[in-house]
């Protein structure tokens, strides 16, 4: 009996393990057909914030002065509200062009970024697994060309924030924090 439900368990999480998979390579087949030009530094950032969220941004005592003069350099837009980017449907990538739009002020955007980060602790093992399923994904991608320097960087650096690419801040002009699905829900709740 011990062993059946060892099996049933090990087979439950191989299911929720393949699911997880699944999912993340939907979000980045997602992105992909949404931002055609990016490269495996633009994945491998998507990746990091699914992993680990906004919580470097309480590490950079900037940051809240960065989130300032960008939110008043971004236009307001009519894009989604946000961009799934965790598989477990946690984190979300908030447009600040639309979030400008319909009338979220920056005080409340910058809290709810604040409380994620403060709610998220670094992932080094979800990081590593993220980023495994994202490498065989952009095997099977044209366009990836430098994932072996960037594998490279990584085995010195660790697993660390990065910048967008140039070429995708160039062409898609990249205004977004990173937010929880609860916290973007209370900010949308306030202006309803």
């Amino acid at each position: 009996m011990e062993k059946l439900a060892t099996e049933l368990f090990d087979h439950i999480l191989g299911t929720m393990e393949l699911r997880t998979e699944n999912r993340l390579k939907a979000i980045l087949d997602e992105h992909r057909e949404r931002y055609p030009l990016m490269l495996c530094v633009d994945v491998y950032k998507l990746i990091y914030q699914a992993a680990n969220g906004p919580r470097h941004i309480l590490h950079n005592s900037n940051s809240e002065l960065f989130f300032k003069r960008e939110w008043e350099m971004t236009p307001p837009g009519s894009m989604s509200i946000y961009e799934l980017i965790d598989p477990k449907g946690e984190l979300v990538r908030l447009n600040l062009a639309r979030a400008k739009d319909i009338d979220l002020s920056p005080k409340g955007v910058w809290d709810a970024v604040v409380r994620t980060a403060e709610s998220h602790s670094e992932n080094p093992s979800l990081m590593k697994e993220y980023w495994e399923v994202a490498l065989v994904w952009m095997q099977g991608k044209a366009g990836f060309t430098k994932m072996k320097i960037l594998e490279e960087s990584l085995r010195e650096t660790g697993f660390v924030p990065i910048h967008h690419s140039e070429i995708f801040v160039e062409n898609y002009h990249p205004a977004y924090r990173v937010v929880g699905r609860e916290q973007l829900s209370a900010l949308l709740k306030e202006i309803s």
